[in-house]
């Protein structure tokens, strides 16, 4: 993803930032919480429990991407639709490790922020994410937050130890989406994953779909990062559709 690079100045500058930061609040309807790798976004769009919280986990990129400014058009629609959404930093160096450790450390901060509802859990994770997701899934196996449901959208290979997926309950739905177009992952990720999950029993409720280009969208890797009909309708359309199924209105 060279198009979110960033200079060892900038990216200097982000990380002592980030050291130095606590809590703040940037913009209405969303404040962050925590420090360093721990750190994580909250999004809401009104007082009173959400009627889900999605763990939305972004993928390798630079100091921008570890943030939600590629990603917030869409943690902005899912709050809006009364879903509330933890946005995990999970890294201060991009490729850094344990970050599994750090979306878990994350999403208790978040959590407890909202006021520890008891709603269904939904998990999102793009590109690098797309892997972390799982993995976080299978570590939060057992727990207050382990996801109702998963969504891995054009998921890369692991860059760090990875979780034994069998653990995430058999009853959770999965999609992985795959784009026709994706010039960065193509499908080598998501053959990884699914063969993974399909080592465990989550093989029935796992699904693969193709995104495909049309007309003036196309179905690059960076497709994820527009707010176009055309990226609505491939992305935030079935992550609607999956987490209705997790949290029936």
């Amino acid at each position: 993803m060279a198009r979110l690079g960033r200079t060892a100045i900038v990216a200097f500058l982000a990380l002592a930032t980030v050291a130095c930061g606590s809590r703040s609040v940037s913009r209405r309807g969303e404040t962050s919480y925590g420090r360093g790798a721990d750190e994580v976004w909250v999004f809401r769009a009104a007082d009173g429990p959400p009627r889900s919280v999605v763990v939305f986990v972004h993928g390798h990129g630079g100091p921008l991407e570890d943030t939600p400014k590629y990603h917030r058009a869409w943690l902005r629609h899912l709050a809006a639709r009364g879903d509330a959404v933890l946005y995990p930093r999970y890294e201060l160096v991009p490729g850094d490790h344990d970050t599994v450790t750090h979306i878990v450390n994350a999403v208790r901060t978040g959590m407890k922020a909202l006021g520890n509802p008891r709603v269904p859990v939904i998990g999102i994770g793009y590109s690098r994410g797309g892997r972390l997701v799982m993995d976080w899934a299978a570590r939060a196996s057992g727990t207050a937050f382990a996801p109702r449901a998963l969504l891995s959208v054009f998921p890369a290979s692991g860059e760090d130890p990875e979780e034994d997926l069998s653990r995430i309950s058999s009853q959770t739905p999965v999609l992985v989406l795959v784009g026709d177009r994706d010039e960065v992952v193509g499908d080598l990720g998501a053959k990884a994953l699914v063969r993974d999950l399909d080592a465990g029993s989550l093989r029935q409720n796992v699904g693969v779909e193709v995104v495909h280009s049309h007309g003036a969208f196309i179905a690059s890797h960076l497709s994820v990062l527009d707010d176009s009909a055309g990226a609505r309708s491939a992305f935030w359309d079935r992550a609607d559709a999956l987490i209705d199924i997790a949290a029936p209105r």
